[in-house]
């Protein structure tokens, strides 16, 4: 059997409006779901009030973007888990359960450093943007940083400062 040229120009037509049609029709599809966002904070043990307060930030940040239309037109929704404030272990199995289970499309935490470090590895080995909001290690985004995880708060290395001449 050969391939006449018609078949092949009507194929490749096809091929390239199909690319032009998809995202509308993938838009259209996800128009529904919502964005998920799923926070691995500690709200209990030592950390409990730092935890709390950014998840009272989360919590307005996801009311003020779906005020707003949502995450390009779909709305946001923040699901929550608690990682205790010390051990690693639980906020592994908690970032596996958001990212698993839950689905969510991002993943934030956590403001322990020995624990956002752990939940980056999680994240990195399932592909999930991670968002890190108090780990302040270095590590996170020097040594051991993967191409998923954005750290947004200061640094722990001391940067020596200039003093003005008197």
């Amino acid at each position: 059997m050969s391939l006449r040229r018609r078949t092949v120009v009507q194929a490749a037509a096809g091929a390239s409006l199909l690319q032009v049609a998809s995202p509308f029709i993938i838009t259209a599809r996800a128009a529904d779901d919502p964005v998920l966002i799923g926070l691995d904070n500690p709200l209990t043990g030592t950390y409990a009030i730092n935890g709390k307060n950014e998840l009272n930030g989360c919590e307005l940040a996801i009311e003020q973007i779906n005020a707003k239309g949502g995450i390009l037109g779909r709305p946001a929704k923040l699901l929550v888990e608690d990682s205790t404030s010390g051990d690693a272990g639980t906020a592994v199995q908690k970032a596996r359960k958001l990212i698993e289970r839950d689905k969510v499309n991002f993943l934030l935490g956590n403001i322990n450093s020995a624990l956002a470090l752990a939940m980056a590895q999680v994240a990195s080995e399932k592909g999930v943007l991670h968002i890190v909001p108090g780990g302040h290690t270095d590590a996170i985004t020097g040594a051991t940083c993967h191409w998923n995880v954005f750290r947004v708060c200061n640094t722990t290395r001391w940067k020596p400062t200039r003093w003005p001449a008197r």
